[in-house]
């Protein structure tokens, strides 16, 4: 009896390692509008308990984007800059920053 379930407890532990996290991406970058979107893309390999997280992470990476085009710093664009587009089995989860100039005096 403990084999079986020192069996299926090592079962269980190695299924999980195939289900993977997804990573962060940059989706979209357009100097002309000064945006750029950060996105996970999700399949049914992923946790069913993973979320997306968009925080301090993904908007020091727009800000380096938006650095790189002589801005300051970026910011999301609104509430609703957070887009869920798919499925319970794939889907892409982005958020899109605006890219902003600091107010100082202008050179």
């Amino acid at each position: 009896m403990n084999i079986k379930i020192a069996f299926i407890v090592t079962s269980l532990f190695a299924l999980s390692g195939c289900n993977m996290n997804p990573s962060m991406y940059t989706a979209n970058a357009n100097k002309s509008e000064g945006t750029v979107t950060m996105a996970y893309h999700y399949t049914s390999s992923t946790p069913m308990w993973w979320s997306p997280a968009f925080g301090e992470e993904a908007q020091n990476r727009a800000t380096v984007i938006c650095q790189g085009w002589e801005f300051d710093s970026a910011r999301p664009l609104d509430d609703s800059s957070y887009m869920n587009s798919g499925g319970a089995i794939e889907g892409i989860d982005s958020v899109t920053y605006q890219c902003v100039k600091n107010k100082k005096g202008t050179e």
